[in-house]
């Protein structure tokens, strides 16, 4: 017997315990499992069936001008690591896909995240004072897409106010979003990069 939290726990009964926690976590099929047989023999010990990964697809990815009268802006953030330096950079392109801006800033150190918050608010702000009222943006970051889809505030205090604007601002345009690719993020990635390497802030 062996004491826990005030109780003592026999192995055996330890042991049911977790068997029946991994099997009521198993539909989640969370990661997957490789073909060797060290691996086999732990999940056949586990009651655990394998989770092969997928073969991969290959297929064609290029970017797509927005519609007539709306400015896309392909956005990106850049990180050296936590609390090191971080930039972001984005482009504007019309319809017929000619560059109308461009941006590359460098915010000096912090967060990846609090980068990729601040390609969102700089492409909002720059679309305002453009006068452009029909903004399609686009984000490798699945996490960027999400905050926008439900319009949630509650970022890091530090940007909570120029967030919140940029929300605001959102709102009272035409505004879409949508998830993209990172091959096809080429353009706005070199521009996040630049900002890192030049450590100040472009246009």
């Amino acid at each position: 017997m062996v004491p826990f939290e005030g109780a003592s726990v026999s192995p055996t009964a330890a042991c049911a315990f977790i068997l029946s926690h991994i099997k009521s976590f198993k539909i989640f099929k969370l990661g997957y499992s490789y073909n060797s047989a060290f691996e086999i023999r732990i999940l056949n010990k586990l009651y655990v069936r394998q989770n092969f990964p997928r073969s991969p697809k290959i297929f064609l990815v290029y970017w797509i001008p927005p519609p007539s009268g709306w400015v896309k802006v392909n956005i990106d953030s850049s990180a050296k690591g936590a609390l090191d330096p971080i930039a972001c950079g984005g482009i504007f392109r019309n319809a017929r896909g000619f560059v109308c801006d461009c941006f590359s800033v460098f915010l000096g150190n912090g967060f990846a995240f609090e980068a990729e918050l601040w390609a969102v608010i700089n492409a909002i702000s720059i679309t305002f004072e453009n006068g452009w009222h029909k903004l399609w943006l686009e984000s490798d970051s699945s996490l960027i897409i999400c905050l926008l889809s439900f319009k949630f505030l509650q970022v890091s205090w530090k940007l909570r106010n120029e967030w919140s604007r940029a929300v605001s601002l959102s709102i009272r345009m035409d505004f879409h979003f949508s998830h993209v690719y990172r091959e096809i993020n080429g353009c706005a990635d070199k521009l996040a990069n630049l900002g890192i390497i030049n450590c100040n802030r472009m246009w």
